[in-house]
């Protein structure tokens, strides 16, 4: 939970089964990640191998740069469910949110647009506002990888939890005296403010 996964290159020519992620497990939850790998070589390179029984797969961001899959399945009783999920494919990558909604599952998930959210593949952040709200609540998540609180009714997919430009507020205006105290009620992460001395507003 809450991790960010990344492997390979666009230069990468091996002859080795290579997996951004491989889990092998049963009744697992996995939630909240960014999966991402990137190759040309096509021979067992899956960004997302998920494997072994009844494993829960939720509010997850799959993106896979090059030849070879976004996401696979080991088998019929792998996932009990997936959603909520985003799936990114370029460059030649197939099977994101088709292959999953052929599956059963991914009612609610997404397909991301033609430009990688993450094109930035040294930081590994984004603002991409169709991430924002599209998770669904998790009880056993209630923080993001920089431990923000996250969301209770919407969080957003992926890692890290944000606000979109246009949600984001500080509220109604009201009158202050001057020995009162403003507070700011949205944190904002890597955000500053500033507030020029001398002015009226």
């Amino acid at each position: 939970t809450n991790n960010k996964f990344q492997c390979g290159d666009n230069a990468l020519s091996t002859s080795y089964a290579i997996y951004g992620v491989y889990l092998y497990a049963g009744f697992a939850n996995f939630s909240h990640n960014l999966v991402i790998s990137e190759s040309n070589y096509t021979y067992n390179y899956y960004n997302a191998y998920i494997n072994g029984g009844l494993n829960s797969v939720y509010n997850n961001t799959f993106i896979r740069i090059g030849n070879g899959v976004a996401i696979q399945t080991g088998g019929g009783f792998t996932i009990a469910d997936a959603d909520h999920n985003a799936y990114g494919m370029y460059d030649g990558a197939t099977q994101g949110l088709s292959y999953m909604t052929g599956l059963g599952y991914g009612a609610n998930s997404l397909q991301l647009d033609t430009i990688n959210p993450y094109s930035n593949l040294d930081s590994l952040y984004t603002c991409d506002d169709s991430l924002v709200g599209r998770g669904m609540p998790l009880s056993t998540v209630m923080d993001d990888i920089n431990s923000y609180a996250r969301s209770t009714s919407a969080p957003t997919i992926g890692p890290e939890e944000y606000v979109s430009p246009g949600a984001f507020t500080l509220g109604e205006d009201f009158t202050m005296c001057s020995t009162d105290t403003v507070y700011i009620g949205q944190e904002v992460f890597g955000a500053t403010y500033t507030w020029p001395p001398g002015g009226d507003t």
